[in-house]
């Protein structure tokens, strides 16, 4: 899409605006909370996809993440679905990286490029 002035700025000074901010934090909180590297009841809001039907698919096989019900607006900005959903769109290769200084990097360097192309 369209960059607005502030995201031009913002893009030429190689600064990512708040809400790409904001998304990349709870990405990074995401990675820890499925690592193990956040308090059990955080971890707790999240079910694997894996662990909801027995029977393989890609969306399980890639780390997805069971999406709580929610029909209402307010439920889907919850962060246990926002979180989840979040996780969700992630390219596969950036779920599995091996530490949080990796999973940081690659999202700088791959996702926002990712994000920004499709």
């Amino acid at each position: 899409g369209r960059l607005t002035p502030s995201e031009t700025v913002l893009s030429s000074l190689g600064w990512s605006s708040v809400s790409q901010h904001q998304k990349k934090t709870k990405a990074v909180f995401m990675f820890k909370a499925l690592n193990g590297m956040t308090p059990p009841h955080i971890t707790a809001l999240f079910t694997p996809s894996a662990n909801t039907h027995s029977h393989n698919t890609r969306h399980s096989s890639q780390g997805g993440l069971q999406l709580p019900r929610a029909r209402l607006q307010y439920k889907k900005r919850s962060f246990s679905f926002s979180g989840a959903a979040l996780w969700n769109s992630l390219p596969p290769q950036l779920k599995v990286a091996r530490s949080v200084s990796a999973f940081k990097n690659y999202y700088n360097q791959e996702y926002i490029h990712y994000e920004n192309t499709s």
